[in-house]
């Protein structure tokens, strides 16, 4: 039998698809287009943030990051991308729009805790297992770097359907919906609902435990 490594690789090539860390900034150029797909305006602002992940460090912010993409075996198009953080934030908003420490979300102090940050994924290539991959080899990378457990914060912009899709990955990789920091209250300029009055983007915020994938 094969290693684990070796059945998500031939799995992710059943699925067309294949998924490698980005190690070279000179590659964010070839994300843009995926990362237009956020529904962000600051498309420009979003190519920066993934070159400083890429490079492995963020100004003022302690740890390692790391950017992934997902391609397309015939051709080599993009088609995904991800990031990671091997460290976490201090402290989390909750519905009440107050700080909250993250170690008092973990009862304790929060050293092995690892961040899921930015998912990407094209809309001509969604619900293909992409973000499954993306996200299986995120963890990876965390549990490699000592993290035993994982949070994650999704924005889920009204009328897109993929945020919540992501909520969905994440949960079926063992991770649970913090009661009390779903927050679904209007947002005054949010990036989301340009051009609206208000938004009611929600915001969930989800930790658990690192797991290996399935085989």
């Amino acid at each position: 039998m094969g290693s684990l490594d070796d059945r998500l690789v031939r799995r992710e090539l059943e699925a067309g698809y294949r998924v490698g860390r980005v190690t070279d900034p000179a590659v964010a150029g070839g994300l843009r287009e995926v990362l237009a797909a956020a529904r962000d305006p600051d498309v420009d602002g979003l190519v920066k943030s993934t070159v400083r992940s890429i490079r492995g460090s963020r100004v003022g912010l302690p740890g390692e990051w790391a950017v992934w993409a997902a391609v397309t075996v015939d051709g080599g198009e993009v088609v995904g991308m991800a990031e990671a953080w091997d460290r976490c934030t201090s402290s989390i908003k909750g519905g009440s729009g107050r700080p909250v420490p993250t170690a008092d979300l973990v009862d304790g102090p929060c050293a092995g805790l690892g961040t899921l940050t930015r998912i990407v994924v094209a809309p001509a290539h969604r619900r293909r297992g992409i973000g499954r991959m993306l996200t299986e080899a995120r963890l990876g990378w965390l549990a490699g770097r000592g993290c035993s457990h994982v949070m994650t914060t999704a924005t889920i912009p009204r009328g897109d359907d993929e945020a919540a899709q992501v909520v969905g990955v994440h949960a079926r990789h063992g991770l649970a919906t913090l009661d009390g920091f779903r927050r679904a209250e209007p947002t005054k300029g949010c990036r989301h609902c340009t051009g609206l009055e208000s938004c009611a983007c929600e915001t969930v915020v989800m930790i658990g435990p690192i797991r290996q994938p399935n085989a």
